[in-house]
Formats: C-alpha cells, structure tokens, sequence
C-alpha cells in the first residue's frame, strides 16, 4: 500500500513560499494555487505547491546565476555586475549550504557560513578574529532551519531577508563612496539588519566590535 503524503496547511504553505499567509489565500481564490477546502481551512499537497513555484519562478539563463540555481528576479543584474569575486564566492557558498541542509530557500544561515568559508574576504576575516568558525554556524543552522527530508530543487529561491541584505550591501558600499560591493558590505549589512538580530545574538558575535574592525581594515588600505 502506497504511503500517503500529509497535506499541507496555510501556514506552513506560506513558510515554504515565504510569503504572508493572506497570500496564500490570495493565491488561491485567484485560481493559482490549487487546494483541498477543509471546512473553514484550506489544505495543500507538496506537488501543487511545486507546480506553482514551476510556473511562477523563472530560472536564470546563463552567467553566474544559473551556475548557481537561483531565481534571476531574486538578484537584480545591476547588482551582481558590481559584486568582487569573493563576494560570488560568499553567494557560491551559500547556495552550497542551503543544498547540503536539503533546504529550497537560501537564507541568512547560509549567507553567514558563506562569509567564514571565504576566509581571503575582509568579512571571514573579521569573522574568524571573534572565534566563529563553519562548524558551529552548521550547527546553529540545522538547530535553526532543520535538516529538509528531500533534496534541494534545482532552482533556489532566496529569503526576502536576504534580498534585503544584498540591498543594503549596496547601500552600504555607496555610504562609503565604493563602486563595488565586498564581503565586508554584506557582513555591515547583515550586522545592521534588524531581522538578523537573533541569529548574531546566538553565534555570540560581537556586532559593535565587527563593525568597528572593517572600518579598521578598510583605513589600512
């Protein structure tokens, strides 16, 4: 006898999608998401849920992106063209992270292990002064997200928290009148981010003395 697949609620839809769930619902009375109504609820099966994400997410054609399988709307072009090549490798380790967790979304665990495995960037740097090593940020990841009981899809989509560091890495990069963004821009933008606030209060890292040590390092070039 065939295994039968739980259904899916509302909210944990709107996890996957990371979306809000009043979304969802959206999505659904909008005829593009199909669903079970239960009473007052609606349920889901995982392949209806793959099925949308197939039909709404694009991949990215060739360059840097497909090479990594993220969603191309998810990293405007005009950013990536003004990223150094340790900072590829951060986004490149990252999105090695997040398959080797068995997770679909790329969030801002990864991106941190990403920063230390790129121990040449001014970020792993200032990273690996404080004690925080790949092996405990593995371990804090999996406590945090959980360890996905599939493989991880061939496209990746990236948390829109994210989305916002790598935003304000650009915002960070043109405070200090640079015309690139390093891997010290993502570790200023994920220090100042209030959404990251928990996971750095975990790792133990010092955000005040990170901050005041890329300053340093930046004066000394």
């Amino acid at each position: 006898m065939d295994e039968i697949t739980p259904l899916l609620n509302s909210e944990e839809v709107a996890k996957y999608l990371n979306v809000e769930v009043i979304t969802v619902r959206r999505l659904v009375k909008n005829g593009k998401l199909a669903a079970y109504r239960i009473g007052s609820e609606y349920r889901f099966s995982k392949d209806d849920v793959e099925t949308y994400l197939q039909h709404n997410y694009q991949p990215a054609r060739g360059g840097f992106l497909e090479k990594l399988g993220i969603f191309k709307s998810d990293v405007p072009n005009v950013q990536l063209r003004r990223l150094t090549q340790r900072a590829k490798n951060v986004l490149t380790y990252a999105a090695e992270e997040t398959r080797t967790l068995h997770h679909a979304t790329l969030r801002c665990e990864h991106l941190l292990i990403a920063l230390v495995r790129e121990q040449d960037g001014m970020a792993g740097k200032v990273l690996e002064e404080q004690g925080i090593t790949i092996e405990s940020l593995r371990t804090l990841a999996q406590e945090r997200l959980g360890l996905g009981r599939e493989e991880a899809p061939d496209c990746l989509a990236i948390d829109p928290i994210v989305k916002q560091l790598i935003e304000q890495a650009v915002a960070q990069a043109k405070a200090l009148s640079h015309d690139y963004i390093g891997t010290e821009h993502l570790l200023l933008a994920l220090l100042a981010n209030k959404d990251t606030s928990d996971l750095l209060k975990q790792t133990k890292l010092n955000a005040e003395a990170a901050q005041e040590r890329i300053q340093q390092l930046l004066a000394s070039i």
